[in-house]
């Protein structure tokens, strides 16, 4: 009985770990067209709007969700302090605080930073430039995401699944 009960909690556990890591390659496009919905929004906003980049961080940060949501949010509570900081530094606190907490990879993190080490420092233009290249490079990015999500999404659930039953089969 013992071991009927030690070998269901491996089979679930590896299933989990399974389905969380195929719940990790699933959320990485997602959230990374979230980020691209972001910069949209910061395009447009310095482009026509008037507004302080600490403003347009606390509006992206209530227009979107999840984690993409948090990164503004932090970002736009260390600009609001003004502790001396530069942008980019706020911007780079921000991200070490919620950058684990999502499925982006270290790519869109160097893409951010690049993006973040102009913000705030350059005229509109530049600005937007940058805002620009920084959404091409992000749709790069998502298409290669996309296709990973198609190759590893199901290949991780079925190896926790299978990974599970292979652990006991071969402890019995």
């Amino acid at each position: 009985m013992l071991k009927l009960v030690g070998s269901f909690i491996t089979v679930l556990t590896s299933t989990w770990l399974g389905f969380h890591l195929a719940m990790q390659v699933r959320q990485r496009p997602k959230q990374i067209r979230q980020l691209l919905t972001a910069f949209s929004l910061l395009r447009s906003e310095i482009q026509y709007g008037n507004r302080p980049l600490f403003e347009i961080c606390k509006l992206i940060s209530v227009r979107e969700i999840d984690k993409i949501a948090d990164i503004f949010r932090f970002s736009y509570e260390e600009l609001q302090k003004n502790e001396g900081d530069t942008t980019y530094h706020c911007f780079h606190k921000a991200i070490r605080q919620v950058w684990g907490q999502t499925s982006l990879k270290g790519t869109e993190k160097e893409i951010f930073l690049d993006l973040c080490s102009v913000l705030g420092r350059s005229d509109r233009l530049d600005q937007i430039q940058h805002i620009d290249r920084a959404k091409e490079q992000l749709q790069v990015v998502e298409e290669k995401a996309r296709l990973e999500q198609e190759q590893y999404e199901k290949m991780f659930r079925t190896m926790g699944v299978l990974g599970g039953v292979l652990v006991v089969i071969l402890l019995y």
